[in-house]
């Protein structure tokens, strides 16, 4: 089994974690949060498009199967 020591994710993890104590983990408070910080904040955001997919076919509606 390969566990990564890396001193990053264990910073990244420490902050996430004590970012979701702050919130009592309550996502929509959390992501509150992120988007004032994104607000007040100074520095470029990429903001990217919501695609439209198409929905799936259900399995078994293709119309190449042939049945017996």
């Amino acid at each position: 089994m390969l566990i990564w020591n890396d001193e990053i994710l264990h910073e990244i993890h420490a902050f996430r974690l004590e970012h979701g104590r702050q919130f009592d983990y309550d996502i929509h408070r959390i992501v509150q949060d992120i988007q004032r910080q994104e607000h007040e904040s100074t520095r470029p955001f990429a903001t990217i498009p919501v695609q439209k997919r198409k929905p799936k076919q259900p399995v078994g509606t293709d119309e190449t199967i042939v049945q017996d």
